[in-house]
C-alpha cells in the first residue's frame, strides 16, 4: 500500500486523478487520505470557464430592476 502525503498528492498531474484519489479512499475509509486530497483540491487552481460572445446583442441592463414574475404552473 502506498504512503500518500501532501507531496504526493501534489504531483498528481489533474484533478481528476486527485478526485478519483480521493473517492476511492473513501471507499476504503481513509480519512487523512481523503483530508489531503481535499485540501489539496482547495489549493489547485479551478478551470476558468469561458463565457460566450452573443454578438449582436446590444442590449445594456445595467440599473434596470425585475418589476414582475411570470409563472406558468401545469
Amino acid at each position: 500500500m502506498i504512503e500518500w502525503t501532501a507531496e504526493k498528492i501534489a504531483q498528481l498531474k489533474t484533478v481528476e486523478e486527485v478526485k478519483s484519489l480521493r473517492d476511492n479512499a473513501a471507499k476504503r475509509r481513509i480519512v487523512n487520505v481523503v483530508n489531503l486530497c481535499e485540501a489539496d483540491l482547495r489549493l489547485r487552481k479551478p478551470p476558468q470557464v469561458r463565457q460566450a460572445r452573443l454578438e449582436g446583442i446590444g442590449e445594456i441592463r445595467t440599473g434596470q430592476y425585475v418589476s414582475e414574475f411570470h409563472f406558468v404552473c401545469p
